[in-house]
């Protein structure tokens, strides 16, 4: 029974390698350059970016 399960941890992993994400996120996308865009609410509340932090931030 351990072999099985060994196996399966192994097999399922590479069966979705290289597959693409199916869903779109209605939040965050790529506008035409390439840049991401960044959905807000009602009330101006949106996903905050935290791309300019942690290793050799330009500050």
């Amino acid at each position: 029974m351990k072999n099985i399960y060994y196996l399966l941890c192994l097999l399922f992993p590479l069966s979705i390698m290289g597959q693409e994400p199916t869903g779109k996120s209605q939040w965050v996308y790529s506008d035409a350059n390439g840049k991401l865009v960044y959905k807000a609410t009602k009330r101006g509340d949106r996903i905050i970016d935290f791309s300019h932090a942690g290793y050799k931030a330009v500050v």
